[in-house]
């Protein structure tokens, strides 16, 4: 039946039989309601549901199951059709545009009718043409309100826009956000409170949330951690889409110890971008304290790796700190090598250095002894700034903190023992004469720190490690500079071992100057040490043979990294005239099915 115009009146009176729907379902499935005038679909979505008694039944193997006309008072949007014998969905066959069993071919299973209905509730389509036909007639209010919801989504992206610049400041900053007493009669209530409020006196919508917010503010606690939580995954996720599209990923791994004394291992990809441009990207800590073991830490890279799906990507592996990744006996990067087998081990030969000259000869109970007593003259002038001055108008110059992970800056305060001996004597004689003048701790440091300036065993290990860190000092600069003259370093490192090795010849020269110092040229008393000269020379012996043993060991694989030379521009010249088969022959060896050689051969010759 078509609807007309003329007989509206009629019509809007049968709509209301429930035994009759008056074909009104096929004629919105053959003509769409969204073609009729507005008069006429006013009253249809005004009028009552067609809801006629149909002659629906579905057979099972135990019972049949009839129609109920309960149905249309326990499910507010079903209809029916007398002449289809079938139900619909009244809301979709008026604002639906998607085509389904509920509004054109109608439902008639009722032994799945429940589960149907469910999942029908549940669809898009459904919710998108309930809400059009709640609303429907209303337009001008939905569209105030729409108009004033959408004014007040953005009145509250711009304030978390704030808050979110305020949280990236403070971090980027390296600031702690909370404080100990937030509440408003608080002078301090934190950096993010206070940043907040600084804020707002140059934003009048920010000072007005602030003010009159009765609910959210965005300044509690707990909203801070649930915006770092999201900005963090933010990033997170703007990483791993970085790392999709790159070709090649390296990983940095190291350990760093923080103020609550936990060990928190820290992890870092660096890797190239679709523009050619390096990126090092760091994605947390994680507190290792408990379980420090090559085991756990060999799962905690491999879960960082496939978090991060670059495991077929990675091609080089590096270790700071966390001695027993990178150790001989547990060899985690060995472990990463079976299952990404062109990660190239690559430790920071600067820190393997440190390791070097801080580790080496700690087995040797002596030079263990000696550079604890060291560490003490940095810690006792830095306790204190009456020491300090007092310092200051000795020397004129400041000990380094002492770093026990960090051998360069141990090396930096050796020296200083060793060049302003007399001064630092001078500066505890006074400390020892004038003991009103300075408190106890300061007089019995002064004291011992004054004996071991004396001690016969403290200024031989003083006069031998002067001596090594002098050398070490330049080698450290050199591994530090000459990144990529792979060559050079190596030279230099065979010839720190040289060193290392004809120093032994120097021992004779360097106790007759400590004997003739410490006992003032008595032959005597120096013939009677004839015998601790041969304790002292075995001990000499001994640490530059395990220094020199040591320092060739750990940089035994330096050899492979010879191909980095390829990189070094100064020698791109070079290469034109005499070119290196030796280095690509290395990278070959290294990376050998990530090139084509003879393509990469032909840019060097031509002067790439």
């Amino acid at each position: 039946m078509a609807l007309k115009m003329e007989n509206l009146s009629d019509y809007e009176g049968e709509l209301t039989a429930e035994d009759n729907c008056n074909c009104l379902i096929e004629d919105m499935i053959k003509r769409k309601f969204a073609s009729l005038p507005f008069v006429e679909k006013e009253i249809i979505v005004n009028s009552p549901k067609p809801a006629p008694i149909l002659s629906i039944q579905s057979q099972t193997k135990t019972f049949k199951r009839h129609f109920k006309k309960e149905i249309y008072e326990n499910i507010p949007w079903i209809c029916g059709c007398a002449h289809l014998s079938k139900l619909f969905c009244w809301p979709c066959i008026l604002f639906s545009e998607e085509l389904n069993v509920w509004n054109k071919f109608g439902f008639s299973d009722l032994n799945n009718i429940s589960k149907s209905c469910k999942r029908h509730e549940c669809s898009q389509s459904h919710i998108c043409s309930t809400v059009q036909f709640k609303n429907f007639g209303k337009g001008v209010h939905i569209e105030e309100n729409i108009t004033l919801h959408n004014k007040e989504v953005t009145a509250n992206r711009y304030i978390l826009s704030k808050l979110i610049n305020a949280m990236c400041f403070l971090t980027k900053q390296e600031l702690p956000l909370q404080g100990h007493f937030e509440h408003h009669q608080s002078d301090n209530r934190g950096n993010c409170v206070e940043l907040l409020h600084l804020l707002s006196e140059l934003d009048l919508k920010l000072e007005t949330h602030l003010d009159n917010s009765p609910v959210f503010t965005g300044i509690s606690d707990h909203i801070q951690n649930d915006l770092i939580s999201s900005i963090s995954k933010v990033l997170r996720d703007e990483i791993k889409s970085e790392i999709h599209a790159s070709k090649f990923v390296s990983l940095i791994v190291g350990e760093s110890t923080d103020i609550s004394r936990s060990t928190q291992l820290y992890t870092i990809f660096r890797y190239v971008d679709e523009n050619n441009d390096i990126h090092e990207r760091f994605v947390g800590f994680v507190d290792v304290s408990p379980d420090r073991t090559a085991d756990d830490l060999f799962q905690h890279i491999c879960k960082t790796l496939k978090e991060f799906e670059c495991s077929d990507k990675l091609i080089a592996q590096t270790y700071d700190g966390a001695a027993v990744m990178s150790g001989e006996h547990n060899e985690v990067q060995l472990k990463i090598q079976n299952i990404c087998p062109n990660s190239l081990f690559v430790h920071c030969y600067t820190h393997r250095l440190n390791l070097v000259l801080s580790q080496s000869v700690t087995h040797i109970a002596e030079c263990k002894r000696f550079f604890k007593k060291i560490l003490s003259f940095s810690s006792f002038f830095c306790k204190s700034p009456k020491r300090i001055s007092l310092l200051d108008c000795e020397i004129q110059k400041r000990f380094p903190t002492a770093a026990p992970t960090q051998w360069n800056y141990n090396s930096r305060i050796l020296n200083k023992v060793f060049e302003y001996q007399k001064e630092l004597l001078t500066i505890f004689d006074r400390i020892m004469k004038c003991e009103d003048e300075w408190d106890n701790d300061a007089v019995m440091n002064a004291e011992v720190l004054h004996r071991y300036l004396k001690d016969f065993e403290f200024n031989f290990n003083l006069h031998l490690f002067s001596g090594i860190f002098d050398s070490a000092d330049s080698l450290f600069e050199i591994l530090q500079e000459k990144t990529f003259d792979i060559t050079y370093c190596i030279n230099e490192i065979k010839n720190f071992v040289k060193f290392l090795d004809g120093k032994k010849v120097d021992f004779d020269s360097m106790w007759n100057k400590l004997i003739t110092a410490k006992f003032n040229r008595k032959r005597k008393v120096a013939e009677c040490m004839a015998d601790v000269k041969k304790t002292y020379k075995l001990r000499y012996s001994k640490i530059l043979k395990t220094l020199s043993a040591d320092t060739t060991n750990r940089f035994r694989d330096i050899e492979n990294l010879k191909f980095m030379e390829l990189f070094n521009v100064d020698k791109f010249k070079i290469y034109e005239k005499n070119f290196p088969d030796f280095l690509f022959k290395s990278l070959q060896l290294s990376y050998g099915e990530y090139f084509d050689f003879m393509r990469l051969r032909k840019k060097f010759e031509n002067g790439v």
